[in-house]
């Protein structure tokens, strides 16, 4: 059994052991079902908690001990991505390789198999030295927007959940619950004072009519806050559709849900076998 110590967007380091077919099931299991979002994030932190052999360097996270477990609840998300990504390199054939099968060109509708390198077709973002400092020193980090000081984490576990959470809450406002979620505090014209957290949804969009909302570029500069000091992968592949008629460039999202499941390669591997047999 391979085991090998990769290096996350925080910067800790993480030692983790080949995947085995016990884990496969858990996963088989909950997508089966079909389980929501954060039954099935339970189960991929389960599995990712059994093939990690211990936090080689804990990084910016106080929270962690050498040789002890990760905590993703409160890690980067980037970082948990990292791993399910450094999982399936360590544990199947393809390693750096991930067929992208049967995939559909959204101009002449041409379906082709593609490898996507791992690390060279995905875009990886190491966390900036003053987000090491602020998580090291447990600081938000912040923007000056629409008159208010607006101080936010970075995407984690918490949040996540907390994003799950909101859109279930607001199902008509997915747009400023996504926001909320990262937000942790908002001070009006500049004060020492926080505004109600319960109101920090209306003072995005202005529902209730006591705050008159964030105009769409106050929010673009939000998002655009949240992105810039975000660490992790950047999911979008760009691909080029074969055909010569055609040749359209397109992006899709990798799909993460299969990241740890029984290897793609396996279906790719017989399809060439056959090929072969039949040429």
């Amino acid at each position: 059994m391979r085991q090998e110590v990769f290096t996350l967007p925080s910067g800790a380091k993480i030692e983790l052991r080949q995947i085995r077919l016990v884990e496969e099931n858990v996963l088989a299991s909950n997508l089966n079902k079909g389980q929501g979002d954060q039954q099935l994030n339970k189960a991929l932190d389960s599995v990712l908690n059994a093939c990690t052999v211990g936090i080689a360097d804990v990084g910016p996270y106080t929270f962690l001990e050498p040789g002890g477990s990760p905590d993703w609840r409160k890690m980067l998300s980037g970082d948990r991505l990292a791993t399910m990504v450094f999982l399936r390199i360590l544990s199947y054939r393809e390693r750096e390789n991930y067929p992208l099968l049967n995939v559909q060109c959204p101009m002449c509708g041409k379906r082709t198999d593609y490898d996507v390198d791992l690390y060279k077709d995905l875009i990886w973002r190491n966390l900036s030295e003053e987000g090491t400092d602020k998580i090291r020193n447990g600081q938000p980090f912040e923007i000056k927007v629409a008159g208010a000081r607006v101080e936010f984490t970075l995407t984690t576990g918490q949040s996540s959940d907390m994003a799950i959470k909101l859109a279930d809450q607001y199902p008509k406002r997915s747009i400023s619950a996504a926001l909320r979620s990262k937000i942790l505090d908002v001070y009006l014209d500049d004060g020492t004072e926080a505004m109600p957290r319960v109101r920090i949804m209306d003072w995005l969009d202005g529902e209730d009519g006591h705050y008159p909302g964030l105009m769409s570029e106050d929010s673009e500069d939000i998002r655009d806050a949240f992105d810039e000091k975000e660490a992790g992968i950047d999911t979008d592949v760009e691909l080029n559709c074969p055909s010569v008629s055609c040749g359209h460039d397109f992006v899709v999202n990798l799909p993460f849900d299969g990241m740890l499941m029984p290897s793609k390669g396996i279906r790719k591997r017989r399809q060439e076998r056959r090929r072969g047999k039949v040429s």
